[in-house]
């Protein structure tokens, strides 16, 4: 195939892909693709064919598939066409972003130019109850503001849905989950929620104010010897929270350290994790139907590779896996896998073990780096599953910590 594609035959692949779908057939693009004899290792596939194939299939399934099942993942496409550039992917998500908003948009008889625009924050934003917000943060879901309760003035956090997300009936029933079950944690090591409610369509959780500081850079500060105490305490608190989610029937499933929220008490360091907006009941988890099979659901650098494959099945050996991958990064600045292309991640996790910390940090005692090691495995059978089991086997190498 020549490195240019005349008008004419993209249009013909698309008009018979397009049959495919009138005449009732489930396709699958990677299969249309092959019986069609498409050099898949061409520019001309990669620049031309592919992202024309790639805007159909992906409108297709946005109109024909349930609400439950509407979200169609980049990843998938990556999978199945690994040679797609970081700007494919990026036009890609966009495209399935307003696709999506324009089909919950229908069933609220709203217009397109109804829909909020990606990104904005309202100047007039409201929450009933409360004043002065101010954003502080944001995630995959919600932008965090720090306000002020009404009546006590007490100081609250307010995560709100993202505003191009308000009409986005998966989002929404994500961040409603969320707040059902961050509701039936009340443990300290985990951030408090206080309330839920609804400013306009947009449904928002209040939840306690925690004045964070940079994890890895109060660990960081201090020498090699107590930045390993330091590190393994932190993870400790962490931990503690997770043992008790767990025996609640909660996996998070997004463990890292911006999700780990360091604060001072009365001149000790103390740790909360917050953000469960991926969070699942892991005793049903595959039947909400809110996250589909295949769906990668987490941060890439700490999830465990059965994670990558199946998020909707995700129990708490995943966290526990996050966790020691917290661990490693706080001793030694660096992932257990090397960064690298999406794909690239994918295959590795699936192939290789993490690599070993003393590799980057020699300090590090060898008993510590083999539970590290041990929590690290590739394969699920080999590998530290317990988040009490990690406690008691990391407790020791923090006896002599000091707070920072």
């Amino acid at each position: 195939m020549s490195d240019k594609v005349d008008h004419g035959t993209i249009e013909l692949l698309i008009m018979r892909l397009a049959a495919e779908y009138r005449g009732g057939h489930s396709v699958n693009l990677s299969t249309f693709v092959q019986q069609h004899g498409l050099e898949t290792n061409s520019i001309a596939f990669r620049d031309q064919i592919l992202p024309a194939l790639l805007a159909v299939d992906l409108r297709h399934r946005c109109r024909e598939v349930s609400d439950d099942h509407d979200h169609l993942l980049v990843a998938d496409y990556v999978r199945m066409f690994p040679m797609m550039t970081p700007a494919q992917q990026s036009d890609l998500t966009a495209e399935e972003q307003r696709l999506r908003g324009e089909k919950f948009a229908e069933t609220l008889s709203l217009s397109p130019g109804d829909l909020p625009n990606a990104g904005v924050h309202r100047s007039d934003l409201v929450v009933p109850g409360f004043s002065d917000l101010r954003p502080i943060g944001s995630g995959s879901l919600g932008v965090i503001y720090a306000a002020r309760q009404l009546g006590t003035d007490r100081k609250v956090a307010i995560k709100l849905i993202r505003p191009e997300l308000e009409l986005d009936g998966k989002a929404q029933k994500l961040f409603i989950r969320e707040a059902s079950i961050i509701s039936r944690l009340n443990h300290p090591r985990i951030v408090q929620c206080l309330g839920f409610g609804f400013a306009g369509i947009r449904p928002y959780l209040v939840m306690e104010y925690i004045a964070s500081a940079d994890l890895e850079a109060l660990v960081w500060r201090h020498d090699q010897a107590r930045r390993i105490r330091l590190a393994v305490k932190v993870v400790l608190q962490v931990l503690e929270a997770l043992i008790y989610s767990h025996s609640k029937g909660i996996v998070h499933r997004d463990i890292k350290p911006s999700n780990i929220l360091a604060c001072r008490s009365a001149d000790r360091l103390r740790l909360k994790v917050a953000d469960f907006g991926l969070a699942k009941i892991f005793e049903t988890a595959g039947h909400s139907g809110i996250t589909n099979t295949g769906e990668l659901c987490g941060t890439l650098a700490y999830m465990a590779p059965e994670q990558l494959t199946d998020s909707r099945s995700a129990g708490p050996e995943c966290d526990v896996y996050a966790v020691v991958a917290c661990l490693f990064r706080l001793l030694s600045g660096e992932y257990p896998y090397p960064e690298s292309t999406l794909m690239e991640s994918f295959q590795r996790r699936m192939s290789e073990d993490a690599r070993l910390i003393r590799r980057f940090n020699p300090k590090v005692p060898e008993a510590l780096e083999k539970i590290i090691a041990e929590g690290l495995r590739r394969d699920l059978s080999q590998r530290l599953k317990s988040a009490d089991t990690l406690y008691r086997s990391l407790k020791p190498f923090a006896a002599k910590a000091e707070d920072a």
